[in-house]
């Protein structure tokens, strides 16, 4: 072979040698482009599968929260995409909802009639705003079924490169169950209001305070306001004066029955003390009967106590009526027996008279004018002594509840025929103005009658133990007005100042604890009160006055 033969040859396999490695080269790049599709297929795969992940959540997040979203076309007037869970909202499947749903009048068959006009609002609203801001609204559907759900709507325009915005995005959450809750919590709050206001109203009817005792500092720290009205105090003004029982029993419980009180709250016993009636002393100085329990309760900042307080006052006053009232019935069956028993011996000596008088006229012809006057004298005193039994058995009988028309001069009058002796022995003289005409009230007669009963022996004792003169006036006359006036006035020392606006209130009494309860007074008012009247007391220059005024009759 030729030297240029080689020569040729050799550029030959150097041709060869550049274009295999060039192949090579090619195939490594190919094979390196392969690798890169490749790493990127498996990425997209990556992001497609987490793309799909993502919205697998994201249809849960929105199926557990209610929230379906559509997309509108304002062009079309019609939802190009609807969400399973937005048609699933209105009841219906995606498919029934696009084609049922096919324009806002359609739709607007399923809002609620009441919210029509506030959506049709919203909408037109929505379409005048050129800056496609986002906006809301609240509002009900009706299902095919029926149903009445809530609805929360969001609606904001799907932004375009250019042109004018033409879709809408639309969420809609059901808020349904939320309502629901709201609504049945409100009611519960309401129930909880009523219940507050009945249970207030109850206490404040049954005349029950309460309040919150903390053992830790041994100090009140609530009060209800019924119990600091009890008292004539505000809660803030009780809790300040009075924080402990110590100050409580010093300057509120009556002294007599203080050591009780006071053993009450220090007793440890669970038992026999968790209750505990005592007297206690009103703002206004006036006495009220109060009991008082306690109930422990054990709570997260430290043991505490329910302390439950009620006035009583009302009714130690109907026990006390009560028991005047059952004293009277009995007064009245006794009269009875006394009456019989006593009846026919006044009758004997009635005509023990009687025969003395004919059996000394027929013997002696002529009676002299002294042992007339005796035996008549005798007969008078018999005679009356039959009327007060006959009046006592009467006015012991218990009255009859419906009301009556009556005179109400027999009541001054029939008071004075039981006790107007006892004055007159007393050497109390007794004036009597007493009207001719028939003063005509509605009311019951033995009640009246009780009411002047107490009145003249209040003021009898007035007279004995104070008065210069010993005289009790009682008058009975129809004023200018037309009322009924009934009047007792006396010569005592009158009714002390301090005295006169309390006189009438039940337990209050300026006698010695030996000679009255406090209670006359408080009965006369209350009857005088319950047959329409009024009754009031004042001093004069005499002494005192008490007087009854009816009002005129309609």
């Amino acid at each position: 072979m030729s030297s240029k033969e080689q020569e040729q040859k050799s550029q030959q396999d150097n041709t060869v040698t550049n274009d295999v490695a060039s192949a090579n080269q090619h195939i490594k790049f190919l094979e390196s482009e392969l690798q890169q599709t490749r790493r990127k297929l498996n990425a997209s795969d990556q992001a497609v599968k987490a793309l799909t992940d993502e919205l697998y959540v994201l249809k849960k997040v929105m199926e557990v929260t209610k929230l379906g979203y559509a997309i509108w076309d304002e062009n079309l007037d019609r939802d190009v995409f609807v969400s399973d869970e937005l048609a699933r909202i209105h009841g219906l499947t995606a498919a029934k909802y696009r084609k049922q749903v096919s324009s806002m009048e359609a739709y607007l068959d399923l809002v609620h009639p009441e919210d029509i006009a506030s959506y049709i609002q919203y909408e037109d609203d929505f379409a005048a705003d050129e800056k496609a801001q986002q906006k809301f609204l609240d509002y009900r559907i009706i299902t095919a079924s029926g149903a009445v759900r809530h609805l929360r709507q969001a609606s904001q325009r799907i932004p375009v490169a250019t042109g004018k915005p033409h879709e809408v995005a639309v969420a809609i959450q059901d808020l349904s169950e939320m309502k629901n809750a709201e609504h049945a919590l409100l009611e519960s709050r309401r129930e909880v209001a009523w219940r507050e206001l009945a249970l207030s109203l109850s206490a404040r009817l049954a005349n029950l305070g309460y309040g919150k005792w903390d053992y830790e500092s041994n100090r009140l720290i609530s009060i209800s306001d019924e119990w600091s009205a009890m008292f004539g105090y505000t809660s803030a003004e009780y809790l300040q004066k009075f924080p402990d029982y110590e100050s409580e029993a010093d300057a509120l419980v009556h002294p007599a029955d203080r050591q009780r009180y006071l053993d009450y709250c220090r007793s440890e016993e669970s038992e026999d003390t968790l209750e505990v009636e005592y007297r206690c002393f009103h703002r206004d100085g006036s006495i009220r009967h109060v009991v008082q329990r306690y109930y422990d309760l054990v709570e997260e900042d430290g043991d505490k106590a329910l302390i439950a307080i009620q006035d009583i006052t009302d009714r130690k006053n109907r026990d006390s009526q009560i028991l005047q009232s059952a004293k009277l019935i009995t007064l009245g069956e006794m009269s009875t027996g006394v009456a019989h028993e006593l009846n026919q011996p006044l009758q004997v000596i009635h005509l023990a008279a009687e025969n003395i008088l004919r059996k000394i006229a027929v013997e002696q012809g002529e009676l002299s004018d002294f042992v007339a006057d005796k035996i008549e004298r005798i007969k008078a005193q018999a005679r009356r002594a039959a009327d007060i039994i006959d009046h006592m058995r009467m006015f012991g009988r218990e009255a009859i509840e419906d009301f009556y028309e009556f005179d109400a001069r027999e009541a001054p009058l029939g008071a004075l025929s039981l006790i107007g002796e006892q004055i007159k022995l007393s050497g109390v003289v007794i004036d009597t103005e007493i009207s001719n005409e028939p003063l005509i009230v509605n009311g019951h007669q033995i009640r009246l009658e009780q009411v002047f009963l107490n009145l003249l022996s209040n003021a009898l004792q007035s007279v004995n133990e104070n008065g210069k003169k010993k005289r009790i006036t009682v008058k009975a006359y129809r004023d200018t007005n037309d009322s009924v006036t009934l009047i007792v006035e006396d010569s005592g020392a009158g009714i002390p100042e301090e005295s006169l606006a309390r006189i009438f209130e039940p337990f209050y009494t300026t006698k010695k604890m030996s000679e009255g309860t406090g209670l006359g007074l408080s009965v006369s008012y209350g009857i005088v009160r319950d047959m329409g009247g009024e009754i009031v007391a004042k001093n004069t220059a005499e002494g005192a006055q008490l007087k009854i005024v009816f009002p005129p009759k309609i």
